[in-house]
Formats: structure tokens, sequence, C-alpha cells
């Protein structure tokens, strides 16, 4: 920073630039310079009696009022004097480019000569910098302060000397160190890496019942539905044998009855009765029928339980190795017939 003597004719010259503007545009009244007029012109005038009393402090608290409740082009440039006076030509500049920027389409030309001269003179006394962000919205911070949203419309002010630049946006940042000297315009570019897109959400199994555990690996299992096939049918088998063979019981007690009232002649000597031994013949070839099917039924018992346990014991598995059939067939010889059993761990 220059010594204060070198500044003075300097701030001279701009608070020349804005006063030719500003406190003459006050004498006026409101032909220049106009306030909103929700604001108090008699506010505003006193802050300029006071500027021109050389009462910065005073002129300051009463634009700063006003300021805050409208931020209008001729507050802000008064501000602009009003800091500059003060030693603050960051703030001034702050405030006279938002003057430039809002300035009424009815001012003069010759009055926007003159802040932009005021606004040239301050930029030689102190740093801007440009930013560039490869993302919009970003927020961006100077020295930790926020300042703006990216892209910022204008280059930031900054007093001469080291200075940190930071932007932030969707949880990444990218910050720099900068040192500008009096009058330096510096482009700082930063870049935020876009964030990693989330990995998908595991898929969490829901825990099932319990399953017995089984040494054996998945391929040792085979599949028993030929097994079930095979004891359905001789279940099915069992029931025709079992019933035929009542009937066809049913039906030799009928006919040995028949036979007994026929007596040793029976039909030949055409004493017994016609209806008699057609019974008599009829019940013989039921008894036969049924004796027939009941043996049918039996065979297809005895086929299917034999098919059932051929598949058990003989079909090879598709891991041979780790499959251990645990079966024990067995068999008893009764008055009525063959029973046959299967027994152990399929």
């Amino acid at each position: 920073m220059a010594s204060l003597p070198k500044l003075i004719p300097r701030r001279a010259l701009v608070r020349l630039a804005l006063g030719l503007s500003l406190l003459s545009g006050s004498a006026r009244g409101e032909e220049a310079g106009q306030v909103a007029g929700s604001l108090p012109m008699a506010r505003y005038r006193a802050a300029h009696a006071a500027m021109q009393r050389g009462n910065w402090a005073e002129a300051r608290t009463l634009l700063l009022a006003l300021w805050e409740r409208s931020k209008s082009y001729d507050v802000a440039a008064s501000l602009a004097q009003v800091e500059h006076a003060q030693g603050n030509d960051v703030l001034a500049a702050r405030y006279l480019t938002f003057a430039l920027s809002h300035l009424a389409p009815k001012e003069r030309p010759e009055t926007l000569a003159r802040y932009r001269a005021a606004l040239s003179e301050l930029e030689a006394q102190i740093g801007r910098i440009e930013v560039n962000v490869n993302q919009p919205a970003a927020e961006i911070r100077l020295d930790g302060a926020p300042v703006g949203m990216s892209p910022l419309p204008h280059p930031i002010f900054v007093d001469p000397g080291p200075h940190t630049i930071e932007a932030q946006a969707s949880g990444v940042s990218a910050s720099k160190q900068v040192e500008l000297s009096k009058g330096e315009l510096l482009t700082v570019e930063l870049s935020l890496a876009k964030p990693a897109p989330a990995p998908p959400p595991e898929t969490i199994a829901t825990p099932g019942p319990a399953v017995p555990s089984d040494d054996r690996s998945p391929e040792a299992h085979r599949s028993l539905l030929p097994v079930y096939a095979a004891g359905g049918l001789a279940v099915v088998g069992a029931a025709v044998a079992v019933g035929f063979g009542l009937a066809a019981d049913s039906d030799e007690t009928k006919a040995n009855a028949l036979k007994a009232r026929l007596g040793e002649s029976g039909c030949a000597d055409s004493t017994a009765s016609r209806s008699t031994c057609d019974a008599a013949e009829r019940a013989v070839q039921a008894q036969r029928r049924d004796a027939l099917w009941s043996n049918i039924g039996i065979g297809v018992a005895s086929a299917s339980l034999a098919a059932g346990l051929g598949y058990l014991l003989f079909w090879p598995a598709p891991n041979r190795s780790q499959t251990t059939a645990r079966l024990r067939p067995g068999g008893e010889l009764t008055e009525t017939g063959i029973a046959l059993s299967l027994a152990g761990e399929f």
C-alpha cells in the first residue's frame, strides 16, 4: 500500500469526479441523482450536507439507513464517495459498480462518464479478481466470506496482498491462494470435480425358513419326482388289487353257494331252474373278472415299487462320488402274498 501523501492527489481526483455529479445534483434537488420516491428526500439532503461539511461518519450513517430501505444507484454512488473519503477503496469500488449497473436512463451522459472515471481511479488503487468456475451456481468465498454464486457478474475488488479464493458446490470444493499488487487484475480458474455417482443400493436377502444342513453338494441331489410318480402308481395298483380281490372273494362265495343249491348234477339234467343256473354262471364270470383286475393291480403296484427302487439304487446321480444311497429294501412272504418294504434316507 502506498503512503498517504501519494494517495491524496488521486483521492482528490476521485472525490472531484463523484462530487461534480453528486453534490451539485443535491443542490439542484431532484433534477440529477434522484432518490427513489420511497426514501425520505430530507435524509438524503442531510447526508449530502454532512458530506459538504466533511462529516463523513454522519453522512455514512444516514446513507446506510437509506440503503437498507431501498438500494438505489444514487445512494450507492454517495456511499462510494463516503467510503473513499474514509480510505475504504474496496467498498467504494463495489458501491460505484452497483451505481453504474443501475444508473437511471434519464441521467446525463456526463454523469455516466464521471462515474466511470472515478471507478478507474479506484481500480488503480486496489486489486481485482475475476473468478471462473467450471460449474454454475457454485458458492464463491473470499477469505472465508461469501461474495456470490458463479458466474459472478463483476470481478471481486480486494485490497492488495494475499487472499484465498474458494468455490464450493454439491459437497465438492476447490480453492486457490493468490497475491495481488495495486491495480492488478487477476483471473482465477477453479475446477470442481463432479461427485462420483452413488453406488446402487445393496440388495439384502430376506432370511427364509431354516433348512437342515446337508454335507452333499447341490449337484449331488437327484430329482425325487420319479419316486413320487412310482409311489403314486403303487398306491393306485394296491387299491385296485385290494378292491377287486375282495369283490372276487365275494363272487366266489356266491358261486359256491349256488353250486350247492344245484347239487352234483348241476344244470346238466335240467332239474334246476334256469334262473339259478344263470345266476351261478354270472357269479363264476364275475369272480374271474374281479380276480383278473386284482392281479393287474398287484402287477402295477409291484412294477411301480420296483421302478422307484431301481431309480433310487441304480440311476446315476449328477455327482456320483458325493452321493450316498441310504436305502434298505426288504420283503416278507405272507399267507396272502408278498409284502415289499423300503427304508432309509432320501
